[in-house]
C-alpha cells in the first residue's frame, strides 16, 4: 500500500509541472528563460519602521521583452501624480525620465540608485538568469517557492542587505520580490495583471 501511495505522488507530482517547477534552481531559471515577453502591473510598497506607521504605496507596470539583439525593460511609476517617472533599459543603453506638465524629462538624479539596480536586475532574471555579477542564488530551507539572493560585494551590500524572489504558482511567474536594505527598511514589489508572450514593439523601451 505505501508503495502505491509513493509510485502515486511522484507521478502526480511529475505530471503537474504547477507542483514542481520551482523545487531546484535549475528548473527555476529554465522555466523563467521560456518567457520571452512580459507584461505586468505592480503595487511597491516602501516600509520605514522606525518612521512610518504605515507603507509608502506606489503603483505602476512594467513591460519585459527578450529578443535577438538584447534584453529589455520599461519600468513606469504612473501614481502617486508626484512620483509619475520611467525606467528605459534596452540592451546597454539605460535612461531615466521624470514626468512634468504632461511631458517626460531626461533626469540624471543619484536617489534613485537602489531601485535602479533592482530594476536592472530584474531584467537579469527575467531572462532565466538568477546568480549574476551581483548577486548570488539560493533557495529558502523552509518556502520552497522563495529564492534568496545575496549581494557579493561591499558596496552593494551597503545599500541592499538581501532580496528574496516569491515565485508564482505559474510556472515561470514572479509573485513578488522584497528588498531588504536593512532591518529597519524594506521595500515589496507585487505583480498583477501579468500577461506572457504577447507582441511588443522595441520603441516601448526607447519611448518615454
Amino acid at each position: 500500500m505505501r508503495y502505491k501511495l509513493t509510485v502515486l505522488i511522484v507521478f502526480l507530482i511529475s505530471a503537474n509541472p504547477v507542483l514542481c517547477w520551482y523545487n531546484t534552481l535549475e528548473n527555476i531559471q529554465s522555466e523563467i528563460s521560456k518567457i520571452k515577453t512580459m507584461k505586468a502591473t505592480f503595487t511597491q510598497k516602501k516600509y520605514l519602521i522606525d518612521i512610518l506607521d504605515k507603507p509608502l504605496v506606489s503603483n505602476g507596470n512594467f513591460v519585459y521583452k527578450l529578443d535577438d539583439s538584447a534584453t529589455h525593460l520599461r519600468w513606469e511609476y504612473t501614481h502617486p501624480k508626484q512620483i509619475q517617472s520611467v525606467l528605459l533599459i534596452s540592451g546597454a543603453n539605460i535612461s531615466h525620465y521624470i514626468k512634468t506638465n504632461d511631458d517626460f524629462v531626461r533626469s540624471y538624479a543619484t536617489n534613485v540608485e537602489v531601485m535602479r539596480i533592482v530594476v536592472e536586475e530584474i531584467r537579469t532574471w527575467l531572462s532565466g538568469r538568477l546568480n549574476t555579477a551581483n548577486f548570488t542564488a539560493s533557495k529558502d530551507r523552509k518556502n520552497d517557492s522563495l529564492v534568496i539572493l545575496t549581494p557579493v560585494n561591499k558596496d552593494l551590500k551597503s545599500m541592499i542587505s538581501f532580496i528574496t524572489i516569491d515565485l508564482n504558482t505559474k510556472p515561470g511567474i514572479l509573485k513578488s520580490i522584497t528588498i531588504y536594505e536593512n532591518e529597519k527598511s524594506y521595500t515589496v514589489l507585487s505583480f498583477s495583471d501579468i500577461i506572457k508572450d504577447a507582441k511588443i514593439d522595441n520603441t516601448r523601451f526607447t519611448t518615454p
